[in-house]
């Protein structure tokens, strides 16, 4: 009969192994040089062979932000992108479930295939129309093909405040008709004509809604005749949290 064969493989990454027919899994992607050599029980006779094997990235998921939170007021609607990429080398699938219902959310799409090196947004959407004052919490999770994460977790919060409404009266500063007060602070970026407010038919008291997160805020009025401020602006503290209406 024939003589038996020993046959050696060497896979280019520090490993090695025996045998006709043998496994190995690479750690990470490349291209490697894979030598086989077989060898008789004597050793009178040698053969080797290499062949290029190229190792690719499985489909990778990675998501932007990690977590998401709303923060409005009742009967509002917002939405915040949430992105999903696929980091590999091969096509990703994926499908956002939510954890448990969330009947203050919804998402488009909520499925998608993925190219490698590729990102979609999916466009998340928190309604808090008929919800009550306080935070709503869930998860989204997130079903790939990623080998590595076949389920992604991002936690989603919904917080609902109550619509503030601010006062201002002209007690210091005449306000002639066709002036205007605008309110300004640490709410909306100390921007002078950030929010104007609304005067009532004598141009005695100015008034304006605001959505405040709970707390103390910081805050300036200014007031303008046509479009140059007739004073300089009024610096002063309001605080918010629900049955206490700040009036200046």
């Amino acid at each position: 009969g024939s003589l038996p064969v020993d046959f050696a493989w060497d896979f280019d990454d520090g490993s090695s192994d025996v045998g006709q027919s043998v496994e190995h899994a690479y750690a990470a992607a490349g291209v490697y040089g894979v030598e086989l050599t077989a060898i008789n029980c004597d050793g009178a006779s040698t053969i080797t062979v290499t062949h290029d094997v190229t190792v690719i990235l499985p489909p990778t998921i990675a998501v932007d932000p990690l977590s998401l939170h709303a923060t409005q007021t009742a009967d509002a609607l917002t939405a915040q992108p949430l992105e999903i990429c696929d980091t590999g080398d091969y096509t990703l699938t994926w499908e956002l479930g939510e954890a448990p219902d969330l009947p203050w959310t919804s998402q488009d799409p909520i499925t998608g295939t993925l190219e490698a090196q590729t990102c979609e947004i999916v466009d998340v959407y928190f309604d808090s129309t008929g919800l009550a004052l306080g935070d709503y919490y869930g998860d989204f999770e997130i079903a790939s093909n990623d080998p590595s994460a076949p389920m992604t977790t991002v936690p989603v919060t919904l917080t609902v405040i109550p619509m503030v409404e601010f006062v201002y009266y002209d007690l210091e500063d005449v306000v002639q008709a066709g002036g205007a007060v605008y309110l300004s602070g640490d709410f909306n970026g100390w921007d002078p004509e950030a929010l104007a407010m609304e005067p009532n038919g004598d141009f005695s008291t100015f008034a304006v809604e605001i959505p405040l997160e709970l707390g103390t805020h910081e805050y300036k009025y200014i007031v303008y005749t046509d479009t140059v401020p007739s004073g300089p602006a009024h610096w002063n503290w309001l605080q918010s949290y629900p049955g206490y209406p700040p009036v200046n």
